[in-house]
């Protein structure tokens, strides 16, 4: 059994990636700066979250249909902007490399754990190009 990344543990990888914060993200603010990392943040939960999207956005503050918009925003823009295929893969490397620490192939020796108090683990290293 594949358990799902919480959606609240998702925000914060793509916060860093994109130089933002949380709080913005989450708030109404609808500059350019903050909508694209929420929409990567919706597109995210929806593929690798533990929720419906009225669950996601009830995490982030919105509508379900304001959810559905944006993944389907940042699925079209996948693939036509280089730069932002490069931060949307960087976020999936590293959310996918969130693997709860009862899983088989957890490794011992990896940089330290984040996120453990809820039974996950970032293992880390460098994200692939």
């Amino acid at each position: 059994m594949t358990r799902r990344i919480p959606n609240r543990w998702i925000l914060p990888i793509v916060c860093e990636i994109w130089g933002v914060d949380a709080a913005e993200v989450r708030g109404p603010a609808r500059q350019r700066k903050f909508t694209e990392p929420r929409q990567v943040a919706f597109w995210l939960s929806a593929q690798h979250g533990e929720n419906s999207l009225m669950a996601i956005g009830r995490f982030y503050g919105r509508d379900h249909t304001t959810v559905w918009h944006g993944v389907q925003r940042v699925t079209a823009r996948l693939g036509r902007d280089h730069g932002f295929d490069h931060r949307v893969q960087t976020a999936v490397q590293r959310v996918v490399a969130m693997r709860p620490i009862d899983d088989p192939d957890y490794q011992i020796g990896w940089p330290v754990p984040v996120l453990v108090e809820a039974g996950f683990q970032y293992l880390g290293g460098e994200v692939q190009s």
